[in-house]
Formats: structure tokens, C-alpha cells, sequence
């Protein structure tokens, strides 16, 4: 669920190396100042468990205003507002007192309908509720989230696919998988307004080694 948010496509971390003023850049990460431009937040993280996407989006969408998503191992919990056409109003240990009428929503892979008859619901109450599920009950996420508040939205996802330190590298060095190699142990780029974060282990291509005050000590 992490690929229902895509990640901004103006933070990729060679660019804000070459581009950004850096308060403070050691080897594979700093913060720094650059330009105000689209998103006015947003992040894309990678780590060995987890991916994680921020982006800015409309005030109102189909989303409403706020909405979340959320699928831990064998619980669900759901919420939007407005609430989602056709949700149930009221629903008490899984009885509808006051049942919805069918819904349409699709998020990515995720069809609202069938998740909310497949899970058992402990309460729903005119627009959220959470309840409980088998163990990836309709191919569900284990652990997946997604949410909303007005323009800002992100979601995440288990990384399941991560090979580092990469074949070759067990037994051989501290620095193996570190230092450099093709596999990331983790990666992150974020900005607010006119901040910006970088970090990547292995460096990224092009990381300086020493910055401080926007003045190259090691470069």
C-alpha cells in the first residue's frame, strides 16, 4: 500500500545534493535549505521492514478532506470524512443497525466493498470504525497504512524485497553494505516549505563528505 501515494517527483536525492544549501552534510546524510517549490511536503523512505511515501494533494477529493486506511496483521480500521458513499452509519459487533448501500471506492488494489464484508466489525459509527480479520483475510496487506488530512497524504507498506546487504557480503567486512554496494539499507528524502532532509546508507552517488554553513570542509 505503500505505492498508493506516489513519491514526489522533484525529490530525488542527487538532485537536492547538487542544488540545496546544507546546513550540516557528513557522509551519507544532512539537512538543508533550497528552493519553495512543488511538494510543499512530502518524503519518500525506504528502510530493511519498510517503504513509506508523503506527497502533497488536493484540499477535497475523493478522499474528502481526512481519510485512513489501515491493516495491522489481523486488524482493520477505516475512516473518511465526508464519509464514503454508500458506507454503513451504524454497525455494533458486526450487526448494521444501520447498513449502507453498497460501495463503489477503489483505492489502488484496495476494493472498499469487499474489505468491509470481510471483516468483522467491532463499531462503525457514521464515518470510521475498526474490526478484526483472519491474517491477510482477501490478500490483504499484513501491515499497511494509508492517510489523509487535508493536502497532505502518505501511505506505507512493508518492504518485502530488500536483498542488502546483497549476496556476497555476509562474512566479509564491517564497511560491506555500508559503504557502498547496490543494495540500500535505507534512504530517505523529505522537505517542509523550504527544508530538506537527505540520507542514504550506502552514500548516494555524488554525497559530500563534510559540510557545514553551506561551506565544503571535505568535499
Amino acid at each position: 500500500m505503500a505505492g498508493l501515494v506516489d513519491p514526489p517527483a522533484n525529490l530525488k536525492g542527487p538532485d537536492l545534493i547538487e542544488k540545496n544549501k546544507w546546513f550540516i552534510y557528513i557522509c551519507c546524510g544532512g539537512c538543508g535549505w533550497g528552493d519553495w517549490k512543488d511538494p510543499l511536503c512530502g518524503s519518500d523512505v525506504e528502510d530493511l521492514t519498510q517503504k513509506a511515501t508523503c506527497n502533497t494533494t488536493s484540499l477535497m477529493n475523493d478522499d474528502g478532506l481526512c481519510a485512513c486506511l489501515n491493516f495491522q496483521m489481523n486488524q482493520t480500521a477505516q475512516c473518511q470524512c465526508p464519509p464514503v458513499d454508500g458506507a454503513p452509519k451504524c454497525v455494533c459487533f458486526n450487526i448494521p443497525l444501520v447498513p449502507g448501500g453498497g460501495m463503489s471506492k477503489k483505492k489502488g488494489d484496495v476494493e472498499y466493498q469487499a474489505i468491509f464484508g470481510d471483516t468483522w466489525w467491532y463499531t462503525y459509527i457514521f464515518c470510521g470504525g475498526y474490526g478484526c480479520n483472519g491474517l491477510k483475510a482477501l490478500d490483504r496487506p499484513m501491515i499497511a497504512g494509508y492517510q489523509k488530512f487535508l493536502i497532505v497524504e502518505g501511505s506505507m507498506g512493508l518492504n518485502e524485497k530488500n536483498e542488502w546487504p546483497g549476496a556476497g557480503n555476509g562474512m566479509t567486512k564491517c564497511t560491506a553494505g555500508l559503504c557502498s554496494g547496490d543494495n540500500v539499507c535505507m534512504q530517505s528524502v523529505e522537505t517542509c516549505l523550504c527544508i530538506y532532509t537527505q540520507v542514504k546508507i550506502p552514500p548516494e552517488q555524488g554525497a559530500k563528505k563534510c559540510v557545514c554553513c553551506a561551506k565544503d570542509i571535505v568535499p
